[in-house]
């Protein structure tokens, strides 16, 4: 479930510490 760079930070910022 990894999206693009258009929303990787995205999603790292939300999944991610």
């Amino acid at each position: 479930m990894y999206l693009p760079e258009s929303g990787a930070l995205s999603f790292l910022n939300t999944d991610g510490e």
